[in-house]
């Protein structure tokens, strides 16, 4: 009998190519999440809406209750569920609601922080697909698709989709939106009196001697007392 030589095989190697893909807003959408995003100096961040025939697709921007930063933003775990349940029950699929993850940053930097991106992996890490949209107060924008399997994460364009109807604008109903749900953590400023030091003196036997140096930082800023909300001016003299 002739002997069958075995020949080793080279481990398959699995290339998943993802395709390009673009994270489009329809005009309406693109307006309220700019209107939204300058009614306060912190982060704002909601909810995208889109739909099963175009997932990246974004018609509308949805807010829940939140404690915003102008570093971080809490959302309130109970009204999140809320606000899932109501999309369940208007017949909407979590895909459409709850995959886009927009937010705002003040300023002009786009890139994640690592609270995003901890926010990003805790609550999105299981999900087959996830997007973050970052929009600065610059304007500058940025757009991560996460795939679960196999885990991967991609850059992705942004654009407005023009192509579609759309609504008008409707500030007024977005403003109510805004007050229902966004609460601004406090910025506060201590007094420059609190800082001061005026005659010390020391005592038991020992000299005496007066200190007068206003050794804070001109506009130092902390907890003490609740500023205005014109705090960018007091802050930077503009």
């Amino acid at each position: 009998m002739k002997e069958i030589e075995k020949k080793t095989q080279a481990p398959i190697r699995i290339v998943v190519d993802i395709p390009k893909a673009t994270l489009k807003f329809s005009p309406y959408a693109w307006a309220k999440l700019n209107y939204l995003r300058d009614l306060g100096t912190t982060e704002v961040g909601g909810f995208a809406i889109s739909s099963m025939e175009d997932p990246l697709s974004i018609t509308d921007i949805c807010l829940v209750k939140q404690t915003c930063s102008s570093a971080s933003i809490k959302f309130d775990d109970e009204d999140v569920a809320n606000f899932f349940e109501d999309c369940v029950d208007e017949g909407l699929h979590p895909q459409e609601f709850g995959r886009i993850w927009v937010h705002t940053h003040p300023g002009s930097l786009i890139t994640p922080s690592s609270t995003d991106e901890e926010t990003f992996q805790k609550t999105w890490g299981n999900c087959n697909w996830a997007v973050m949209f970052i929009l600065a107060q610059s304007g500058a924008c940025s757009a991560h698709l996460q795939y679960l399997q196999p885990k991967h994460r991609v850059k992705i364009d942004v654009e407005i989709d023009y192509t579609k109807e759309f609504s008008g604008s409707n500030r007024a109903a977005w403003q109510d939106e805004y007050k229902k749900y966004v609460t601004q953590e406090v910025f506060t400023v201590f007094p420059k009196e609190y800082f001061k030091k005026n005659s010390v003196e020391k005592k038991d036997g020992l000299s005496k001697s007066k200190v007068e140096e206003d050794w804070w930082e001109d506009d130092y800023y902390g907890y003490g007392q609740t500023m205005s909300p014109d705090w960018m001016d007091e802050l930077y003299g503009s």
